[in-house]
C-alpha cells in the first residue's frame, strides 16, 4: 500500500511540475491577492478530482473498447475553444475574480492527468 501512495504521490508531482510555473505568475501578478490564487488553486483541484472520480466511476459502467473514444474528447474541447478564441475580447485592467483562478489550474492539470493515466483502468473484483 506504501509503495501505492509513493508512486501516485510521484506521478502527481512529476505530472504538474509545469503548474508550479502558473503559480509563480500568479504570485508575482500585483493585482492578485494571495488567498486569492490558493482559493483559486484550491478550487481548480478540488474540480479535477472530481471529474477524475467520476470518470474513473463512469469507466466501469463503459464497455473496455469504447474507452479509447475519450480520446477525442481533448480534441473536440480543442475546436471549441478555437471556435471561440475568434471572438473579440474586451481587456480590462481590473483585478480576475477569484474562480477564474482556478482554471488555469484545470488546463493544465488536465493534460498531465490524460499523460500519467494513458492505459489504467480500474477492474471489478471478483
Amino acid at each position: 500500500m506504501i509503495e501505492i501512495i509513493v508512486l501516485a504521490v510521484a506521478a502527481f508531482v512529476a505530472t504538474h511540475i509545469d503548474e508550479a510555473f502558473v503559480l509563480v505568475a500568479f504570485f508575482t501578478d500585483p493585482r492578485l491577492k494571495r488567498a486569492d490564487v490558493f482559493v483559486g488553486q484550491f478550487l481548480g483541484m478540488s474540480v479535477i478530482v472530481a471529474i477524475a472520480l467520476t470518470l474513473a466511476l463512469l469507466s466501469l459502467a463503459i464497455p473496455y473498447r469504447y474507452i479509447g473514444y475519450l480520446g477525442l474528447l481533448p480534441i473536440l474541447i480543442g475546436v471549441k475553444s478555437l471556435w471561440l478564441a475568434r471572438r473579440p475580447r474586451r481587456i480590462s485592467g481590473a483585478r480576475p475574480r477569484r474562480w477564474t483562478l482556478g482554471v488555469p489550474t484545470a488546463a493544465t492539470t488536465s493534460p498531465s492527468m490524460c499523460r500519467s493515466s494513458r492505459g489504467t483502468r480500474f477492474r471489478r473484483s471478483s
